[in-house]
């Protein structure tokens, strides 16, 4: 299922994150395989570092420990 807008606006409202989200509809499943999930899986979560270069990627369900533990180890 690809998220839309309009449920991705309203979970914002509701979750406050401190990064860009970006949406990329059915377009997204090529941009996925190309930065290195070949099967076009979700949830996927890419971690670029400051100068946009990819850092972790991760297939699966992801908590807020892991995503603390990457930006400790990567910043």
């Amino acid at each position: 299922m690809i998220d839309n807008e309009a449920a991705v606006v309203q979970f914002l409202d509701r979750v406050r994150v401190g990064f860009p989200v970006a949406l990329a509809g059915l377009e997204g499943i090529d941009l996925m395989k190309s930065l290195g999930n070949d099967k076009g899986v979700l949830p996927f979560t890419i971690v670029f570092d400051r100068r946009g270069s990819p850092v972790r990627r991760h297939v699966g369900e992801t908590n807020y420990q892991q995503l603390e533990a990457w930006a400790r180890s990567d910043s």
